[in-house]
């Protein structure tokens, strides 16, 4: 997609950015740990209802068609070769989740201003102070997907998304509608 021909307004349809056109205060925060797991597990359940769908059609297969039993044999072990690889799969994708510390972040978007906390911290800045270094984008197949923001802040860098937040997307929006609405620009400042 060549986004450097689209207007500013058909861009922010494309981004999806008219999630933040919505009333403000808005809040996100961060994912809890049964939260991320959970989101995890969604990406990977399907893979055992596929899996034995496929060993139902192989034995149907088997026990349907006219085969040598010698020519077969080998099906056990490559089923169980297949299960133990999609075993490692599984575990490679949840090790995230496994590890993951939720930084208790909440992030409130206000007409006049960002609040940010985490633990006992409380940061409130002014949009003409907030530092939005990036839009994080991603483009799979010729589409154009928005994930969020990048903040830099008192408090570190903060990845202001739907992958580590919950309604990240529909605040990181709301900042950049309210960059618009102020004509401020997005990257990293002095």
């Amino acid at each position: 997609m060549a986004t450097e021909h689209l207007t500013r307004t058909e861009l922010g349809r494309a981004l999806g950015l008219e999630a933040g056109d919505v009333a403000l205060p808005v809040s996100a925060r961060s994912l809890t740990r049964r939260e991320m797991l959970a989101r995890d597990w969604r990406e990977i359940r399907w893979i055992v209802p596929a899996y034995l769908l496929l060993i139902l059609a192989a034995g149907a297969t088997v026990a349907l068609a006219d085969t040598i039993p010698d020519r077969v044999r080998w099906l056990p072990l490559g089923f169980a070769a297949g299960a133990i690889a999609l075993g490692i799969f599984a575990w490679l994708r949840l090790r995230r989740s496994r590890s993951y510390e939720d930084p208790m972040i909440a992030v409130e978007v206000a007409d006049d201003a960002v609040t940010l906390r985490s633990g006992g911290d409380t940061v409130v800045k002014a949009y003409e102070a907030l530092n939005v270094v990036r839009v994080v984008t991603r483009a799979p197949r010729k589409s154009l997907y928005f994930d969020g923001v990048v903040l830099d802040t008192e408090l570190g860098r903060i990845v202001l998304g739907d992958p580590d937040f919950a309604d990240g997307n529909v605040a990181a929006g709301a900042i950049l509608r309210r960059f618009e609405a102020l004509g401020l620009t997005v990257g990293p400042r002095a």
